[in-house]
């Protein structure tokens, strides 16, 4: 299951009382968002990589860049350039080409890469435990 944290102190942060509570609205949409479409582009990728590991898995990222919202993102997600801008005034968002970059935070960022690993660390036991085979044997044990 995908999640997007936000900091327990997130309401108290000088510069979220300096937005509306839509663009509030549109960052915690666009972060739920991103984080379940990027577990679901990274478990396809993943499988994708299993089945054929001569492909070079890393063309199909391009598909994809994890904390981007693209304006027909924006749109799917009802906002509008005037929340993003103020998005961008907080320092939650970063204004790029083609749309916008989400800004994580330290402890999100950290939660990231220990689930990247976790997920790598697992991928590579699955791959590992096919290539097993299995090997049964009987033993008689006799008393001493």
């Amino acid at each position: 299951m995908a999640w997007f944290k936000v900091d327990d102190n997130f309401f108290s942060h000088p510069n979220i009382n300096e937005i509306s509570l839509e663009a509030i609205g549109l960052w915690t949409l666009a972060g739920s968002w991103n984080a379940n479409y990027f577990e679901v582009f990274s478990r396809k990728k993943s499988e994708n990589s299993e089945k054929n590991p001569e492909k070079n898995p890393g063309k199909s990222s391009e598909k994809f860049r994890q904390d981007f919202v693209s304006l027909s993102t924006l749109r799917m997600l009802r906002g509008r350039k005037k929340l993003a801008k103020e998005l961008v005034s907080a320092g939650l968002w970063v204004e790029v080409d083609g749309g916008y970059m989400i800004i994580p935070g330290r402890e999100e960022e950290r939660s990231r890469r220990e689930k990247g690993a976790a997920r790598e660390r697992k991928r590579r036991s699955r791959a590992a435990a096919k290539n097993v085979t299995n090997v049964t044997r009987d033993i008689t044990v006799t008393g001493a």
